[in-house]
């Protein structure tokens, strides 16, 4: 076909075509009122859709996969969109994310996946913004839960608890401060092993060991270790504090959780992965480490500053045969996380280890720490 503008006043013949070559849109103008006139987008998709195949036109089976998309099985992308109905999904990959997204609207839940010292929960969130993390099977998992109950008690799964120190109960009067367990530095001198003649200690602690790194990636090992505390004290000084896992058991010298071992010297014996902090080394922020029954590794948190009256949530994790341990430290009071990882002086892999935290204080009485969850899995 010669150049030629078309026009609202100009129809096409089919002699004027050529299908090989010519590009603009073809454009039939008998449809609607008799007359040249101007097409307008209903005019132009006005009429009874094909049912057959015609040449260089859909086909009948292209036109029923079509007929077949409507608003009840379209999932959208964006975050605007409602999906109801039954959906049929065989598997979701869900991207993991270090941040809390916004809360829902009223009357609707919110799912979505979150990083936590490396490890990826599924999670869930109401309206009011309180997050939780969705609840794994048991069956498999060996799992430790401690947590304060009524009076002077502890509430304990998995294992039974060991505690050193003075056991109270403290009705919280602020509201970001949930119900915890005071444990006092105040009731237990350490004279079986030298360097505890003069401190005194609190802790808690399971009295057994059942979790460890592991050497086979389809076998036992690997461990989620989670603690949430607060340090009430106006100051803390002539302090160490020790939370984690630990390798050491009570022996024939007394070595081990209840006797204050972790905190007698900045570099206690043993396998361990923990979040330590200690005055008398100089701390001022917390520290992570971690210590293969020979060489201790130190690594600074750089910006976790020791700081009183804050709600922490200390976390470790060590996937099945693990060359990497990762750990994330959230100050839940002013909303700050930390997190990092080291592949440095790992715990042996097949040595068991015992979870808990512990603090020790230059004289009975002289320090708290108080606890609201100890969670091994």
């Amino acid at each position: 076909m010669a150049n030629k503008k078309i026009t609202e006043e100009l129809s096409l013949a089919s002699n004027q075509l050529d299908r090989a070559n010519d590009v603009l849109p073809i454009v039939d103008t008998s449809e609607g009122t008799a007359g040249n006139r101007k097409i307008t987008p209903d005019a132009f998709m006005a009429g009874t859709p094909a049912t057959t195949s015609a040449p260089g036109s859909m086909s009948a089976a292209d036109k029923v996969k079509l007929d077949s998309v409507s608003t009840a099985n379209i999932v959208y992308t964006n975050t605007d969109q409602t999906i109801t109905g039954t959906k049929t999904i065989s598997t979701q990959n869900i991207t993991s994310s270090t941040n809390k997204p916004s809360a829902p609207g009223s009357g609707n839940i919110m799912l979505y996946a979150r990083n936590l010292s490396g490890r990826v929960f599924p999670h869930w969130q109401t309206p009011d913004g309180r997050e939780y993390i969705a609840q794994t099977g048991l069956a498999r998992n060996p799992v430790v839960s401690f947590t304060p109950m009524n009076g002077t008690s502890i509430g304990t799964y998995g294992q039974f608890a060991t505690t050193v120190g003075t056991v109270s109960h403290i009705t919280p009067s602020d509201d970001l401060i949930p119900y915890m367990a005071n444990l006092a530095s105040a009731s237990a001198t350490n004279t079986n092993v030298t360097p505890n003649t003069t401190n005194i200690i609190c802790s808690i602690s399971t009295n057994a060991r059942i979790h460890c790194r592991g050497s086979n990636s389809n076998g036992f090992g690997g461990f989620l270790y989670f603690a949430r505390l607060f340090f009430p004290d106006s100051s803390y000084t002539n302090n160490r504090i020790f939370i984690g896992m630990f390798s050491k058991n009570p022996n024939a010298t007394n070595i081990g959780w209840f006797d204050g071992y972790p905190t007698t010297t900045d570099n206690p014996d043993g396998n361990y992965a923990c979040f330590q902090y200690s005055t008398s080394r100089g701390d001022t922020e917390w520290q992570f480490t971690t210590k293969d029954g020979t060489t201790q590794n130190v690594t600074p948190i750089t910006g976790a500053t020791f700081t009183v009256q804050k709600v922490y949530d200390f976390f470790i994790y060590c996937p099945r045969a693990a060359s990497t341990i990762t750990y994330q430290l959230n100050n839940i009071t002013d909303g700050v996380s930390y997190a990092g990882s080291t592949s440095t002086n790992l715990p042996s892999a097949t040595e068991y280890l015992g979870g808990g935290f512990q603090l020790r204080a230059p004289s009975a009485g002289g320090s708290n720490l108080r606890w609201n969850r100890l969670y091994i899995e």
